[in-house]
């Protein structure tokens, strides 16, 4: 057992490997020991140890499944497959990899800090690869969906003994004519525009919208973000598929279905799925506001006068 460990890694050595007790029930504990022992707090919370076997080596046999995790949980240990990593960013002083995991109950965004996409693939961290994570911390954000966040302290390894029991991601993504208001989204399409961008004055702050669409048979999805799309979207032209994990669908001022994007969102290729647009056929009367996916017969006339110009007979 080492001795250079503070009061709170020893807390956080008995919840982990005691899911039985609580820290308030270790609190209660330390108190009984010092009221009736006189001892140091740090030493009752040895006496914990020892009363249930515990030491700062054991090995954790229980991990967390994905739709069990809460806010608020620290030094939590969880398996999962990785569903995507995003390009590293600089975060003030240091940096961090945004990215996915993913088990049988739930896909939740995940952090690595100070960790590159370089490093974790240097460790044999790579999307859609099973692995254990030690030692990491679960935060809600201002949305309310929880992020797991990794330390560098955390113990990550892949279990490639894994592969076979943990599920892709294609459990949880559907089609996008599928696809119901105020739930997490994850879905494929054809690329039907580049994106493009449209500033807004936004409590005098100057802010820029993106904006893309993509469509699958006869439905068309309008795609937006407040930040900057995944850095691989430009790289994909128009008409090739892709597939778009995390984003949040919602209902906009217009009455439309859209999907909006934020920066733990992931976009790539999908040329594994046939994905097939098809539109219906409409007349003048029956379009609407809006992305019509549709072909529309009409006749086209003109009445206008003739005139030369530049030696040619124009229609004006």
């Amino acid at each position: 057992m080492k001795e250079d460990l503070s009061e709170e890694e020893l807390i956080q050595y008995i919840l982990e490997n005691v899911p039985s007790l609580t820290r308030q029930e270790i609190e209660k504990m330390v108190k009984e020991y010092i009221d009736s022992m006189g001892i140091s707090r740090k030493t009752a919370l040895y006496l914990i140890f020892l009363e249930y076997k515990v030491t700062p080596t054991s090995v954790v046999k229980k991990h967390l499944s994905l739709d069990e995790l809460i806010s608020g949980l620290v030094n939590a240990h969880i398996i999962g497959r990785i569903a995507w990593l995003n390009d590293t960013e600089k975060y003030r002083s240091g940096f961090m990899t945004r990215g996915g995991i993913l088990d049988k109950t739930a896909v939740v965004p995940i952090v690595f800090w100070n960790r590159t996409r370089k490093d974790l693939e240097d460790e044999g961290i790579e999307q859609g690869i099973p692995v254990e994570i030690r030692g990491c911390s679960v935060k809600a954000n201002i949305q309310g969906n929880l992020e797991i966040h990794v330390p560098e302290r955390a113990k990550i390894e892949p279990r490639f003994d894994l592969e076979n029991k943990l599920p892709t991601i294609d459990i949880f993504i559907k089609s996008i004519d599928n696809i119901k208001s105020d739930e997490v989204v994850f879905t494929y399409g054809i690329l039907l525009t580049s994106p493009s961008e449209r500033e807004f004055e936004i409590d005098n702050e100057r802010r820029v919208m993106s904006t893309f669409y993509i469509g699958y048979k006869n439905v068309v999805l309008r795609c937006t973000s407040w930040s900057r799309f995944p850095s691989k979207l430009y790289e994909i032209s128009p008409g090739t598929p892709i597939k778009i994990y995390y984003g949040k669908s919602r209902i906009n001022r217009f009455g439309e279905l859209e999907l909006r994007l934020t920066k733990y969102s992931h976009i790539e290729p999908a040329v594994e799925y046939d994905v097939e647009l098809t539109p219906k056929i409409i007349g003048l009367k029956d379009i609407i506001n809006g992305f019509n996916l549709a072909k529309i017969h009409v006749q086209i006339g003109a009445i206008g006068k003739i005139r030369m110009r530049n030696n040619s007979r124009v229609l004006n």
